[in-house]
């Protein structure tokens, strides 16, 4: 009896043993995503939804500010909200537009870390304006990987023609941000999504010089954003949410871009945003002079 109770106890710690060691062993971002890449090649690709109603575009927003130092000029202000939505819907008219955006940071348990999807697909201008405006900045790392594997489930589930997405950082993981983006998990998400028929269109919105993080909205940043455009076949384009001109210009070529792929005419789509590609990425919104707080996270 006793021995089999003292056995019973062995098995209970080796199962024990065992459940943390696999814990620990919890794939990364990037092991998961190469997996998928390499059960596809092996087994084939889910098949693509049928593109069968409305044109459906996923527009992301990355809803993050740096450590309180939120930069006004970098922020989607009704104004901006507007021209968006407005010259998308001119030039795409019937589209069902998704809205996706992350924010917040885990150590805050007020703004806790999120990637939140609007709970329809918005078919008018006035509620995609009201979408965009809503959402409230928070301090936090960027989750471009997350977010484009969410978008990689979406799509697998029914056709989306387009992706954009507004940013000003891509934060790389680091020993100090273990939340941040893994680049090699984000591109093999932007070649599914290639693979889906999704075209990725990245709206960068600059750099400022001194920013908080250092790589926040510089030239790491920049690299990372055309990497991603270039695994998918998709386009980058500055996105000032100052210059509303220029804001409603753009996003009217997206909206085009994106009705001429769901009509079938991807060569006229491909030609219309080539354009975009070798625009240089040399403006400035402004210096800032990064806080204590935000030196000490920050690489070296």
């Amino acid at each position: 009896m006793s021995q089999d109770l003292i056995r019973r106890t062995d098995i209970t710690k080796s199962e024990t043993k065992s459940k943390r060691t696999t814990k620990q062993k919890e794939p990364t971002e990037v092991a998961r995503a190469q997996q998928a890449l390499a059960e596809r090649l092996m087994f084939g690709a889910p098949p693509r939804p049928q593109d069968t109603g409305p044109l459906r575009i996923a527009l992301c927003v990355d809803g993050t500010s740096s450590m309180g130092e939120f930069v006004e000029p970098r922020a989607l202000i009704r104004e901006a909200a507007a021209a968006i939505a407005n010259r998308l819907y001119a030039e795409a008219p019937g589209a069902a537009v998704l809205v996706k955006y992350f924010r917040g940071d885990d150590r805050n348990p007020k703004r806790p870390r999120q990637l939140r999807t609007s709970k329809k697909w918005y078919t008018t201008p006035e509620e995609l304006t009201r979408a965009l405006t809503a959402i409230e900045p928070w301090p936090g790392w960027t989750q471009h990987c997350a977010l484009l594997r969410d978008v990689v489930a979406e799509a697998e589930k029914q056709a989306i023609h387009q992706i954009i997405l507004v940013s000003d950082a891509f934060e790389r993981r680091t020993p100090r941000r273990p939340d941040g983006d893994d680049l090699a998990a984000a591109k093999v998400h932007a070649a599914r999504l290639r693979d889906l028929g999704v075209k990725l269109v990245i709206g960068y919105k600059g750099t400022i010089r001194g920013a908080c993080p250092l790589d926040r909205a510089g030239v790491n940043a920049e690299k990372a954003f055309r990497d991603l455009v270039q695994a998918n076949g998709g386009h980058l384009f500055l996105c000032d949410p100052r210059d509303l001109a220029q804001l409603g210009a753009r996003f009217a070529e997206i909206g085009t871009q994106a009705r001429l792929r769901a009509e079938g005419d991807t060569a006229g789509a491909q030609r219309l945003l080539e354009h975009l590609q070798p625009v240089p990425f040399e403006f400035e919104v402004g210096t800032q002079v990064p806080s204590a707080r935000c030196s000490s996270e920050s690489e070296e």
